[in-house]
């Protein structure tokens, strides 16, 4: 079924939204349906460009100056998903190249994509490690809130595994060890953070390779990120994560854990 506040495509069966954290139930028809979404002009759906022409409703254009005083100037779009766009930018204060993450216009009336940007916002800051993403902070551009992080050269796990499945080659396997040992090393971090990741997947495993040649591992999106404190959780945002990748005790309405970020990260493997 579809989300019909993010637009996001998910499971059957699922209480919550994996992409805004939204509760499906309460958006099903007696008859257990949801209508298919129309997506808004040039929009994306279960994090997939639509066919209607591009830029995405609400996107900036190159050169454009964005946030307080026009800090960030938008060099290009690096790429886009249900909850939002994000762009490399420029940082007018530092000079330095930043990845710019913006809500999309359409979930302006979202409690809960917002809550979500908000969650990932916080709960990315506290943790400090090479192997994880870099978040400098939240921003915000008149009412679009916006999520200042480093901007990583390289490609997601996903597309190199596409690559590798497109030329029919396997990958070595001292690279996919050296891969799961670096994500492990972000999950002990963010675990000894207090932070549980909930949504490890390809497409948030980012490959950076050094100029010495050395491969360098980040663990991307905490957006569904949560405290591993139980009290801080909430019958209205557990989204679930990724379904092909979560946990099937979670699955089944269990409490997410460590444990759970390990098993996901055992189904990338």
């Amino acid at each position: 079924m579809f989300c019909g506040e993010c637009r996001a495509e998910n499971a059957e069966g699922l209480r919550w939204c994996t992409s805004c954290g939204a509760d499906l139930q309460a958006q099903r028809t007696p008859s257990g349906a949801t209508p298919r979404p129309t997506p808004a002009p040039g929009g994306t759906i279960g994090g997939r460009a639509t066919e209607l022409p591009l830029p995405v409703t609400g996107a900036f254009e190159e050169g454009a100056a964005v946030g307080p005083d026009g800090r960030y100037t938008i060099r290009e779009e690096l790429g886009r998903g249900g909850m939002g766009l994000v762009y490399r930018a420029t940082d007018g204060l530092t000079g330095e190249d930043v990845a710019l993450k913006v809500m999309l216009p359409s979930l302006l009336d979202s409690d809960s994509a917002k809550k979500r940007f908000a969650s990932e916002a916080a709960l990315a800051r506290k943790l400090t490690h090479p192997n994880v993403v870099r978040v400098h902070g939240p921003d915000a551009h008149g009412e679009l809130q916006l999520l200042v992080m480093e901007c990583l050269e390289g490609r997601t796990l996903r597309d190199e595994l596409k690559a590798l499945k497109a030329a029919g080659e396997p990958m070595a396997v001292k690279r996919a060890a050296e891969i799961a040992r670096q994500c492990c090393a972000a999950l002990e971090h963010a675990h000894g953070a207090g932070v549980l990741h909930r949504d490890v997947k390809p497409e948030n495993v980012f490959l950076e390779e050094a100029g010495d040649g050395e491969l360098r591992v980040k663990l991307l999106d905490f957006g569904i990120a949560r405290a591993l404190d139980p009290a801080a959780w909430s019958s209205t945002n557990l989204a679930q994560g990724t379904a092909g990748y979560v946990a099937p005790e979670v699955l089944q309405g269990g409490e997410p854990s460590e444990r759970s970020d390990l098993y996901s990260l055992g189904v990338v493997l």
